[in-house]
């Protein structure tokens, strides 16, 4: 009697004891930072193989101290990336105001009180005010990588004036930086002669236990074609896509040094410039990039590296065929582009504004417009360029 009452509790605990470990189960990952349902990547370094189920939910929690992570922060039209690695931190620029406090808040959540080095790609609003708010927030900056070039941007003043003159260090090419256990190259810019200040962007390959990550801002194709004459090992198993899309920046040329299999761009959903541009993306494909992910289709890219493995967590799922679009533009078809400036001498609407001095032209929204003396209405793209004018690669005309 006594032994089938111990077939029967046995018969019964242990289909319990299995739907309780099933219920444990779901409720851990339930816990994690990235759901069960988002897009999740492993790729082996020497040879890269996508395997959409093979991320463990214990690799995306929210780690404190992560043998190596690297974020790219969703932070709309601008850049923001965070590498962690043994306890210390790098950040890459740091987004516009208006996602400021995100970055802060992404930083205080886990712990992030001292950041190593900071880097400032160049002095555009989208990549620096960020970093003016993490200082204001009182993390603490060890060193500001920064270009040094002159430029009247607000940002720039903004930014320095929070900083010790020490602590400001002007990378130059093939100088190396160490954190935690990443090796930090600078690879531009090359020289201190650049058409514009998205051409002094500072640039960088970060390694881990060969891992090899290339981020360098805005660099222009200017930029591009000075890294190859330099003749610099530009290779690298991940690419952040410099200039958020822009077709001014990753040449064909480059990215053929570069040979990535994954690429991650830095955008705002529905931007006024129409990043990621078609031509890009063609490129990226051209250059055996097998993997692309997207701020303003997948939100926040997640990358950690452990056993020569990456995994590579979004928060939103996106269908690839979405990813490889160009970007769509504004939501509203109708804005009026010339509205931002109200032309004194003339009764036209100008689609484009010209500098008569730089022989640039931009939209009538661009940041980097020159004075109201220097301008010239032009009423189309065609007209600009017949008369001789070249297009700003800040706002992509």
């Amino acid at each position: 009697m006594k032994k089938r009452l111990k077939r029967l509790l046995v018969f019964l605990l242990v289909p319990l004891l299995l739907i309780f470990l099933l219920i444990f189960y779901i409720i851990s990952l339930s816990n994690t930072q990235y759901s069960s349902e988002d897009t999740s990547t492993k790729e082996a370094v020497k040879d890269l193989v996508t395997d959409a189920d093979a991320a463990l939910s214990g690799f995306r929690e929210a780690s404190k101290n992560p043998e190596f992570r690297f974020t790219v922060l969703d932070v709309g039209q601008g850049l923001c990336c965070i590498m962690q690695s043994r306890g210390e931190t790098l950040i890459f620029d740091g987004g516009d105001r208006s996602t400021s406090s995100k970055v802060v808040s992404y930083c205080k959540e886990r712990g992030i009180s001292d950041i190593k080095y900071m880097v400032a790609s160049h002095y555009h609003s989208d990549h620096i005010y960020g970093l003016v708010g993490l200082i204001k927030s009182g993390v603490t900056v060890e060193n500001l990588i920064a270009p040094s070039y002159e430029t009247d941007s607000y940002a720039k003043t903004a930014l320095l004036q929070l900083v010790d003159n020490e602590k400001i260090i002007t990378p130059y090419p093939e100088q190396v930086f160490q954190i935690g256990g990443i090796t930090a190259r600078c690879i531009c810019p090359v020289t201190d002669d650049y058409s514009d200040d998205n051409g002094y962007s500072v640039g960088f390959i970060f390694e881990y236990d060969g891992l090899k990550i290339l981020v360098d801002g805005d660099a222009t194709s200017e930029s591009e074609t000075d890294m190859l004459s330099a003749d610099e090992d530009l290779s690298a198993n991940i690419l952040v896509v410099p200039h958020h899309g822009s077709t001014y920046s990753s040449s064909a040329e480059w990215l053929d040094k570069v040979k990535p299999s994954i690429a991650v761009i830095s955008c705002g959903a529905n931007n006024e410039y129409f990043h990621p541009h078609f031509d890009t993306l063609n490129r990226l494909k051209d250059c055996g990039v097998k993997n692309l992910y997207r701020t303003d289709l997948n939100g926040d890219v997640v990358i950690d590296y452990r056993d020569q493995v990456i995994t590579v967590d979004t928060q939103k799922k996106a269908p690839s065929e979405e990813l490889w679009k160009q970007g769509e533009g504004p939501e509203d078809e109708a804005i009026n582009r010339s509205s931002m400036w109200d032309a004194k001498n003339s009764k036209s609407e100008a689609y484009y504004i010209g500098n008569k001095y730089s022989k640039k032209f931009h939209r009538s929204t661009c940041s980097q417009l020159p004075d109201e003396d220097k301008r010239v209405l032009l009423s189309d793209r065609e007209t600009a360029l017949q008369e001789g004018y070249l297009p700003c690669s800040v706002c992509d005309p």
